[in-house]
């Protein structure tokens, strides 16, 4: 079962703290997520942008929601990229990670 701790530390300030929630959560709630659709979003925005999901929380969140895959896409910022991959990895859901660029 997934307690409420997790699932806030999902919104952790640091990086390895939400990575280590994530971890918890899969470790010791087997079965928790359905079995993945076909279905991808690869422009998923985090709090290196304008969203309020830390990028280990917005893979949680594809995830649960029965997504093949996820990416991270934040506005000229790829400070996200990393935290996307390794939640990836340790959810076992397919991520890519990239990001927008504005030019003048």
């Amino acid at each position: 079962m997934i307690g409420e701790g997790d699932l806030r530390g999902l919104d952790a300030p640091e990086r390895e703290e939400r990575l280590a929630a994530l971890g918890r959560i899969v470790g010791s709630s087997p079965g928790i997520f359905p079995e993945p659709s076909r279905e991808v979003n690869n422009h998923v925005h985090t709090i290196y942008s304008f969203s309020p999901y830390s990028p280990a929380k917005a893979a949680f969140q594809a995830k649960r929601a029965g997504l093949m895959a996820v990416g991270a896409m934040d506005h000229d910022s790829a400070a996200g990229c990393g935290e996307m991959l390794d939640a990836g990895s340790i959810l076992g859901i397919a991520t890519t990670v990239g990001f927008e660029i504005r030019v003048s």
